[in-house]
């Protein structure tokens, strides 16, 4: 009579997130009495938290930690009448930041006032984001103009401040840099136009000036 194969053990599996693992016999420890190591296949189910083709799992995107995947053996004739739960460790790598909603151009008029935007929201949504954040990673903010002499730029702690020179008129471009403490980034691309308005002349002095009486 032929027995089912049996899975005893395994040996230690990890894999880091957003890859694939193909899952082996080399990978377990097994029993069987009557067929040899070449008649056996592995067999997976579906669980929580991965997707499989055939014997190769993938975890859920940016999935951390441990993958529980019930395995069985068949030789041919019969399979495991039990399922063996194989562990696969996740493990983190670094995700780099993303631009979530950025800042849409900016059309303004010679001298006007000057604007604030949050690096952290903007108009309700978030502006950058960066998965790792959850785990302790941090965001830092730069900008930087194309062109520059139309605005005065200024960051303070999560802010952006935009100011406009006096009496300048013309277009530049900012762009505004997220990054993670390992120096992945992401950029946002502002275009800004500053229409030119008509000044009203104005007397700065005069000459000197005499008449006769009469």
């Amino acid at each position: 009579v032929n027995d089912a194969p049996v899975i005893l053990a395994q040996t230690s599996l990890s894999m880091i997130e957003d890859s694939s693992l193909t899952i082996t016999l080399d990978d377990i420890i097994f029993e069987d009495v009557d067929n040899a190591a070449e008649d056996l296949s592995i067999i997976l189910a579906a669980g929580d938290n991965y997707t499989l083709e055939t014997a190769t799992v993938t975890p859920s995107m940016d999935y951390i930690g441990i993958l529980n995947i019930p395995a069985y053996l068949y030789d041919g004739q019969d399979t495991s009448a039990t399922a063996f739960i194989i562990e696969v460790d996740v493990l983190s790598v670094n995700d780099a930041p993303i631009l979530v909603t950025g800042l849409d151009d900016i059309s303004v008029n010679e001298d006007s006032e000057s604007l604030s935007y949050s690096l952290v929201e903007n108009n309700a949504n978030t502006y950058f984001d960066d998965i790792d954040i959850s785990t302790g990673d941090l965001l830092s903010y730069s900008v930087a103009e194309a062109i520059g002499g139309l605005l005065m730029v200024t960051m303070a702690e999560d802010s952006l401040h935009i100011g406009f020179m006096q009496d300048s008129s013309g277009v530049d471009t900012l762009f505004i840099t997220a990054t993670d403490l390992s120096g992945l980034s992401a950029t946002d691309t502002v275009l800004i136009a500053v229409a030119p308005v008509n000044d009203a002349p104005v007397i700065l002095a005069q000459t000197s000036l005499s008449m006769i009486e009469d």
